[in-house]
């Protein structure tokens, strides 16, 4: 038998346990767990200056061809 996790409103627990039972199923409710507990903190990452050129090292980096691109009036 599959086990399967629901979150329902609070008005219609009757409604769904009574669905439930007559399919041969099973309820177990659960209260909610407060959230008090502390999440794990996640690392960061560290980023190397070369990240970008790494990945694409055939990327042209000329500043003075950049700049003529950009101010080129066509």
């Amino acid at each position: 038998m599959k086990e399967m996790i629901i979150k329902i409103p609070e008005d219609a627990t009757e409604l769904v346990t009574e669905l439930v039972e007559k399919l041969g199923g099973t309820i177990k409710v659960e209260e909610k767990i407060s959230s008090k507990k502390k999440k794990p903190k996640k690392k960061k990452e560290s980023v190397g200056h070369d990240f970008l050129f790494g990945k694409w090292k055939d990327f042209d980096v000329d500043t003075r061809k950049i700049r003529e691109e950009l101010w080129r009036r066509d």
